[in-house]
């Protein structure tokens, strides 16, 4: 009860996730990305229930480069810099392009890849 009003409220919880689900599919990111509605839901259910840390990590992410007015976008260099701290991209000739190709995907720029968000069909 002494933390109570420090915890998240879980409809404002979903609301941001619904905001922020909305905007990763605005330039069709999400459905280039991951083509199987079921398989989206799935994972929209495991970003719920980690969604505060995801967006708290966010946040740092993005203000850690920038000023905190701009902590809103994830620069690359900041992703880059998240990528390694969480050991995601392995080391290699082709570390620092394979970070890169997956930024600009998950900006909605497929003009290296062999993706598209245009080539699917609408529903």
């Amino acid at each position: 009860e002494i933390i109570a009003d420090q915890l998240p409220d879980p409809d404002q919880v979903e609301e941001a996730l619904s905001e922020d689900w909305f905007c990763m599919n605005k330039k069709r990111v999400l459905d280039a990305l991951v083509e199987d509605p079921e398989e989206q839901g799935r994972i929209k259910d495991v970003l719920k229930q980690h969604y505060v840390q995801l967006d708290e990590l966010f946040k740092t992410f993005a203000a850690s480069g920038s000023s905190i007015a701009d902590a809103q976008d994830l620069e690359l260099s900041e992703f880059e810099d998240f990528c390694h701290q969480a050991s995601l991209v392995a080391t290699g000739p082709h570390a620092t392009s394979v970070m890169v190709s997956c930024f600009q995907e998950c900006n909605g720029d497929f003009s290296h890849s062999h993706r598209s968000p245009d080539k699917r069909s609408r529903r």
